[in-house]
């Protein structure tokens, strides 16, 4: 044991602990560090103990987190939010969005790739859009972007594809 390692506190209940052994009278604080090291050092001595000496107190390393652990804990607070109702509620919303009034598609993300733009860019903006009211435009690399309704992406791709079939049947018959 380092006594000089030690804690002024820790040499004081040392001390304290132990001064009834030698008829010593109890301190309510040493004088100076080295007037501790030095009481402390003396009363082993008399003691005769070195494993009665104050211990330095050190901290027990934590084991490390393991990734299943760390995914285990996500986990758990992801299945927490999502008992909120009004949480649940907008995690189930989903939306498409149009461009310029006219094109549209089902995410952001779609939206992206049709227009050749760099994919990795689109989370950052999405969420953005996403704080705005739905129906409100938003100016984003020279295009006005708007998040609809999912529905009325379906109702609109349906009709498309309704046309198209008409179109194409139209054709065959000629």
């Amino acid at each position: 044991m380092d006594i000089k390692k030690t804690t002024n506190v820790e040499l004081l209940a040392f001390y304290n602990k132990h001064c009834g052994e030698l008829n010593l009278a109890r301190i309510e604080k040493f004088e100076s560090r080295k007037d501790a090291v030095q009481k402390v050092t003396d009363m082993v001595d008399l003691l005769g103990d070195e494993k009665s000496a104050p211990k330095k107190k050190t901290k027990e390393p934590k084991a490390p987190v393991t990734n299943e652990q760390l995914r285990a804990n996500i986990s758990a607070g992801v299945v927490e939010t999502w008992k909120d109702p009004v949480v649940a509620a907008k995690r189930k919303e989903r939306h498409a969005v149009m461009i310029n009034g006219t094109d549209m598609f089902q995410s952001v993300l779609a939206a992206y790739i049709g227009l050749n733009l760099n994919p990795k860019d689109h989370i950052k903006f999405r969420k953005g859009l996403k704080l705005e009211p739905i129906g409100t435009s938003v100016k984003h690399l020279g295009a006005q972007w708007t998040l609809i309704p999912f529905a009325d992406y379906q109702e609109a791709a349906s009709a498309q594809k309704a046309a198209d079939r008409e179109k194409a049947d139209a054709e065959v018959a000629v």
